[in-house]
């Protein structure tokens, strides 16, 4: 059984990461021949040079090697028919990756504009009918979070239903981190430290009663997944298998429930648009 959160469908061409890697060793003040150095510098180093480069920009290859093909590719998705998979995303995904919790309308409509075109206000619009209330910054985070995470975490799950073979478990979490009143929205990596237990985790409220609940709703259903490949239990509703008709999701919030497709207007908005270059849309 394999669980895979904010799922990293996408992969990096050879080209485009031959240039990263040149532009980390050269910031690391190495080149291709003494690059065996690496191992004698300190990792705070490496992460300040991996941070001047910009995180995003480090993905996997296909090598042929290491990773012998992409994961949707039917020769990389035969190696694992017979592996049940959970695949999930939280509402407001790319919500860490940013900082600008300030933003206003007005800059909103300005970087959609700059990223998206022509495309800019008829994304604002829809996202504002079905999220009126919501903070710039998290609308904004929830847009980047369906036009990158989500559009792969979609195809990866109707691949693997579509094989027909081991089942395939999709969720999607949405109750939202209440630290700093709320402002950094269902933000990424929360449901990790939920599926640990570990609710005292301040991204989950420091052992707030919701927290030890969201907890216990996700735990449970991990551990009866590892145990079985069947993560249903008495602790969640029932959580049909995803298929690409019905779209079944269980959605974790603070009621917990299944939902089929849910947010399905906003996923069909995306097919229209193209294709994802990263996670980050």
């Amino acid at each position: 059984a394999v669980i895979q959160s904010g799922s990293l469908v996408s992969h990096m061409p050879r080209e485009a990461a031959a240039q990263v890697s040149q532009a980390f060793i050269g910031q690391l003040g190495l080149t291709a021949a003494t690059l065996d150095r690496i191992q004698d510098l300190p990792w705070t180093q490496i992460l300040a040079a991996q941070t001047a480069i910009g995180a995003p920009a480090f993905a996997p290859i296909v090598d042929g090697t290491h990773i012998p093909a992409h994961p949707l590719d039917a020769q990389a998705a035969s190696l694992s028919d017979h592996v049940p998979l959970i695949i999930s995303t939280t509402l407001d995904d790319a919500g860490l990756f940013f900082d600008r919790f300030a933003m206003t309308e007005q800059e909103l409509g300005s970087t959609l504009s700059a990223g998206y075109g022509a495309k800019a206000a008829l994304l604002e619009k829809t996202y504002r009918r079905y999220f009126p209330a919501k903070s710039p910054y998290l609308l904004y985070a929830q847009i980047i979070t369906d036009a990158g995470f989500r559009r792969f975490a979609h195809a990866q799950a109707e691949a693997k239903a579509a094989r027909q073979r081991a089942a395939v478990y999709t969720y999607l979490w949405e109750w939202t981190c209440p630290a700093f009143d709320g402002k950094f929205g269902a933000a990424h990596a929360m449901d990790v430290a939920a599926s640990m237990h570990n609710e005292r985790d301040a991204i989950l409220g420091s052992g707030s009663t919701d927290a030890r609940r969201m907890c216990e709703d996700l735990a449970s259903a991990l551990l009866a997944f590892a145990k079985s490949g069947d993560p249903n239990n008495s602790q969640i509703p029932l959580w049909p298998r995803f298929d690409a008709s019905q779209r079944s999701t269980l959605v974790f919030d603070r009621n917990t429930r299944v939902e089929r497709d849910p947010h399905g207007a906003l996923r069909t908005l995306w097919l229209g648009l193209p294709p994802a270059a990263s996670v980050l849309g």
